[in-house]
């Protein structure tokens, strides 16, 4: 997989503000589309600070069956310190070298990480599905207290995440007795597949 709109990976702050302000936040769209071929592809990151390591693992597969098409296993030094105003150019950068290897092309890409929901609306999912030019959804563990719904207990059960009077996501109960799932979006459709594919 090649990028569809490419940026210089930066190397201090102010350089990460300028891409933001310049080059990602005017491309979000939240009005695409998702083609119905079922490849997704899923993206985690894990962080070792004490060696200043970041881990990447990105396994495509297909949808709803889960058969694995392809994985790419990348690790690299860790680029800036922690900071949520720039979090996803602390993975982003290891993210675009898996992805390097994976081959075909995916539909949608969920990734652990928020999507508008982040600081200044530029989340590891947003940056993603603007860099790559596809749909796009961040699944996050966390949520403000403010945005937090209701979710019934409830296999399966969900609810919109809102923001000023703007839906940004889905809280999803994957399994009952289990804490729900917050899922961000940079395409509204991504929802709609959730709400009705899950």
């Amino acid at each position: 997989m090649k990028p569809a709109n490419i940026h210089k990976w930066p190397r201090r702050y102010s350089e990460i503000v300028q891409i933001q302000e310049s080059f990602l936040a005017p491309k979000a769209d939240l009005y695409g589309s998702v083609s119905d071929s079922g490849l997704v592809l899923g993206i985690e990151c894990a962080f070792r600070e004490s060696s200043h390591r970041v881990y990447c693992a990105a396994v495509l597969f297909r949808y709803p069956v889960l058969t694995e098409i392809e994985r790419s296993l990348v690790s690299a030094e860790i680029p800036f310190p922690r900071n949520p105003e720039i979090s996803s150019f602390r993975e982003g950068q290891v993210i675009t070298q898996a992805l390097d290897k994976i081959e075909a092309h995916p539909d949608l890409i969920m990734v652990h990480g928020e999507g508008i929901s982040g600081i200044n609306g530029i989340g590891i999912a947003t940056h993603l599905g603007i860099m790559y030019d596809i749909p796009t959804i961040g699944c996050s563990r966390k949520i403000p207290p403010a945005e937090k719904p209701r979710v019934r207990r409830q296999k399966h059960s969900q609810s919109k995440v809102v923001r000023d009077s703007r839906e940004i996501g889905v809280a999803l109960r994957a399994k009952e007795g289990v804490k729900s799932i917050y899922i961000y979006l940079l395409d509204t459709r991504s929802v709609w597949m959730i709400q009705h594919n899950w």
